[in-house]
């Protein structure tokens, strides 16, 4: 299954870039963390296809609003930093399926938290989105890194996708970050980009693309003679 991930171009019109974006071939499309603050865009569903717009700032919570294929819902963020300390955190992580495949959300600084990632492990989920926005690169390392060890932890993809760019927004007004594709370090994976962080950029218009591999990431969990901390969710 092909997914993709897009970070804007901030200074161009972000509607029309959302709008070109959804047209990709892709079937689970990621915009990042934070975008839908910089527009009036409203989120609505596409048929067949998963989702992440990104998130806005409603009654003092993130909001990220998903298509999961047939309807738009809503994750609000869980974990909060120190610039939304005056927000209401939410409490439940975003599981569902879309065509056999299991999918999680996690968003931002919820990926940098083991604890969060405990729940997730009796799921097996296959894939888990990363929608994302940091102002430094060390922000944008920590994330990154995070979601590279969530990849080896429960046996699944993680993508991320980073606000890149200047806005005129206080909260995000400068963003630095890219987009990433993490895979498990089991034997399934040999001669694939398992783990690598992309050098980060501070200008938007990054497209990534990338390939699921659903059959590995379900065969790897079942193979005994390796170290895989996976191999715990089956039993």
């Amino acid at each position: 299954m092909k997914i993709a991930s897009y970070s804007p171009d901030l200074t161009k019109c972000i509607k029309t870039q959302i709008l070109n974006f959804l047209e990709h071939e892709a079937e689970i499309l990621m915009l990042p963390e934070y975008l839908l603050e910089l527009t009036d865009f409203k989120p609505f569903p596409v048929p067949n296809k998963v989702v992440i717009f990104g998130s806005r700032i409603i009654q003092n919570q993130n909001c990220l609003f998903y298509s999961d294929g047939l309807t738009v819902q809503v994750y609000k963020k869980i974990k909060l930093t120190p610039w939304e300390e005056a927000f209401t955190p939410g409490s439940e992580l975003a599981v569902f399926s879309f065509k056999g495949i299991k999918i999680a959300i996690m968003v931002c600084f919820d990926v940098e938290y083991p604890e969060l990632t405990v729940d997730l492990r009796k799921h097996s989920i296959d894939l888990l989105l990363v929608p994302s926005a940091t102002e430094s690169k060390l922000g944008y390392e920590r994330v990154s890194r995070c979601a590279s060890s969530r990849a080896v932890e429960l046996g699944c993809a993680v993508m991320t996708c980073h606000l890149v760019g200047t806005s005129q927004h206080e909260m995000i007004d400068v963003n630095v970050g890219n987009n990433n594709f993490f895979l498990p370090s089991q034997s399934q994976f040999d001669g694939m980009q398992r783990g690598q962080v992309n050098s980060p950029e501070s200008k938007g218009g990054l497209l990534s693309e990338f390939e699921l591999p659903t059959d590995q990431i379900r065969r790897q969990r079942t193979i005994k003679d390796e170290t895989n901390p996976s191999i715990g969710l089956l039993n």
